[in-house]
């Protein structure tokens, strides 16, 4: 037997489909969060690290002190180990106590002083020999004169010898202050420095270790910042997504959903031949430290009203 329907009923059908169509549009909006059909999903996106680094040792030596150890939080610049460094610090204040000699020598100048007094006290007495000469004839010989003179000039030329030296001096100064400089350069680079804030999370050298150039010692990677990476289709994937906002959303330990905002700053150039496919990545701030890097979910890149 077939049910018949009539106008009333089939009304009655209609409405009820209108108010579920409105159920559906009004509950995105109410939520505060609507997906423009400009925005793109990724799936299956992989959380990784944007920063990590094998942190070397840059100077042969014995590894004096490692100060970190593994899970320890670090800031940018943290002294993280050292290799044996008194040699560099004797070469240290070796140069520091040179250059303090060099300023010294450079700051003294007594002998531009007295060669310059010295000059005026000949040049008065050859004025007044010269003058006593012109009123008194024959009453200074001629060959006083030219001894007076020539001590004149003499005493003349010490004050540019006695310059000279201290532009020496104040040259000499200069290359005691570079050889401090490349003395506490050297110093420094017995000390392993972190490159950035991040977390120990391996240590491959022990305190009392030689170490090389180059020797990996403390690897550390940044958790603050993540990349979320992921692939979609070419035609979705056009250059000017980057910089788009994105909203990563992942699952945790517990199956339990954490949502973050970022920003997409790569698309790839490159189609992979077999699935069509380009790699994108977006970046996104950690600073709670929920996520890690290994979480997989989901990204909506949110498109500008101006991309197609």
């Amino acid at each position: 037997m077939h049910r018949k329907y009539g106008p009333g009923r089939q009304l009655a059908g209609g409405t009820a489909t209108w108010v579920s169509f409105l159920v559906l549009l009004w509950a995105p909006a109410a939520c505060g969060w609507t997906q423009d059909v400009r925005d793109v999903r990724v799936e299956g996106v992989l959380v990784r690290l944007v920063d990590e680094v094998e942190v070397p040792a840059r100077v042969p030596g014995v590894l004096e002190e490692v100060a970190v150890r593994e899970g320890h939080r670090v800031d940018a610049d943290t002294v993280l180990a050292r290799v044996d460094d008194d040699e560099a610090v004797f070469a240290s204040n070796r140069a520091e106590l040179e250059l303090k000699l060099a300023e010294d020598e450079a700051r003294n100048d007594v002998r531009v002083r007295f060669a310059t007094k010295a000059f005026e006290v000949n040049r008065a007495e050859y004025a007044r020999a010269v003058e006593s000469d012109k009123k008194y004839k024959r009453s200074v010989s001629q060959s006083e004169l030219e001894t007076l003179r020539l001590t004149m000039e003499r005493s003349k030329l010490e004050i540019e010898q006695a310059t000279h030296e201290q532009a020496l001096a104040h040259t000499t100064q200069s290359v005691r202050g570079n050889e401090l400089a490349f003395a506490q350069w050297k110093l420094k680079r017995h000390a392993i420095i972190s490159p950035f804030q991040g977390v120990v999370v391996q240590l491959y050298k022990s305190r009392g270790e030689w170490v090389e150039p180059g020797d990996k010692v403390i690897r550390i990677v940044r958790m603050d910042r993540l990349r979320a990476e992921g692939f979609l289709d070419a035609s979705q994937a056009a250059p000017d997504l980057v910089g788009s906002p994105t909203e990563v959303t992942v699952n945790n330990e517990h199956g339990e959903p954490l949502a973050c905002s970022g920003t997409l700053v790569f698309v790839s150039p490159e189609i992979d031949p077999v699935n069509g496919q380009v790699r994108v990545w977006a970046e996104f701030e950690n600073a709670d430290g929920q996520l890690r890097p290994g979480m997989r979910g989901s990204m909506l890149v949110r498109r500008s009203a101006g991309s197609d």
